[in-house]
């Protein structure tokens, strides 16, 4: 730790911590189940309209092997996933801007990318707002999250497995 101050100038606190690398990530949680094989590198279309907890998102990806790309809003996504690029998972809000939701976004891309996963996430709604429709194939993370809990999701979601 680093403490430097200056008077009329304020005071600095630097903490330094060591940093986690992939063993951290891979780690199990205690009595959790087995987590099924991770592929990296697979593209991950994040929708948030909240550029922090978009880019914090992002950032956790590229920390676990993946490319991500980040939209704020349901159109934005749809014209991406339109893209040539293949999408393997769809990470969005349930709220988000521009008269669409999440779970717009999700009926609208199951319909014409039937097998492309979906994780739901919000810092706000709750769980029970995911329809019964995704419910037996989809999961729910709530923001904020954490690299752990954030990895589990998207490893089940790309396995077609319902994280419980």
């Amino acid at each position: 730790m680093v403490i430097s101050s200056r008077v009329a100038h304020g005071t600095c606190v630097t903490l330094y911590l060591p940093s986690a690398g992939p063993a951290a990530i891979d780690r199990p949680r205690a009595g959790a189940a087995r987590l099924p094989r991770r592929e990296t590198g697979q593209r991950i279309l994040v929708v948030e309209d909240n550029p922090l907890v978009g880019a914090m998102a992002s950032s956790m990806l590229s920390s676990m092997g993946y490319s991500s790309v980040v939209v704020i809003n349901a159109s934005s996504a749809i014209a991406e996933l339109e893209r040539p690029d293949p999408i393997a998972l769809l990470l969005t809000d349930i709220l988000l801007p521009g008269g669409m939701t999440g779970v717009d976004l999700a009926r609208q891309a199951r319909r014409r990318w039937p097998d492309l996963p979906i994780l739901f996430m919000s810092g706000f709604a709750d769980p029970s707002l995911v329809p019964d429709e995704f419910r037996a194939n989809t999961s729910f993370s709530r923001e904020p999250f954490r690299l752990g809990q954030l990895s589990e999701a998207i490893v089940f979601a790309l396995a077609g497995t319902k994280v419980t």
